[in-house]
């Protein structure tokens, strides 16, 4: 069993919110976004299947029909399928991404900072 504590890892601001990588190998990797209320996400895709878990708030999920997810909902949307958000309320969600393009706490950092998207202090 492997153990992630959240608090040891980096977040990172991005446009999409303070994402903060949790966890990642050739399966699945899971990162949890913090959004202030009022962000808008324009629709977008990504490459793999992506699981998302509503931890916290009320998150409005646009994917050319508008979803309102609430804390404690659950929303799956497929690859190279475009989705786009608004967080109403301050709110939190934990994505997981199905065989992610990048396996590793590592890769994702170096994405990151690759992209010139600062860390979190």
């Amino acid at each position: 069993m492997k153990r992630f504590s959240s608090a040891q890892q980096k977040s990172f601001n991005t446009p999409e919110g303070v994402m903060t990588p949790l966890s990642a190998n050739e399966d699945f990797s899971i990162i949890r976004i913090n959004m202030p209320k009022g962000l808008w996400v324009e629709r977008h895709s990504h490459q793999k299947a992506v699981i998302v878990l509503v931890t916290k708030g009320q998150i409005l999920f646009d994917d050319g029909e508008s979803h309102l997810a609430n804390s404690n909902d659950v929303l799956e949307y497929g690859a190279e399928e475009e989705i786009g958000f608004k967080a109403l309320e301050d709110s939190e969600a934990i994505f997981i991404t199905k065989e992610p393009t990048w396996p590793s706490l590592e890769s994702i950092y170096d994405l990151f900072q690759s992209l010139g998207i600062k860390e979190s202090v």
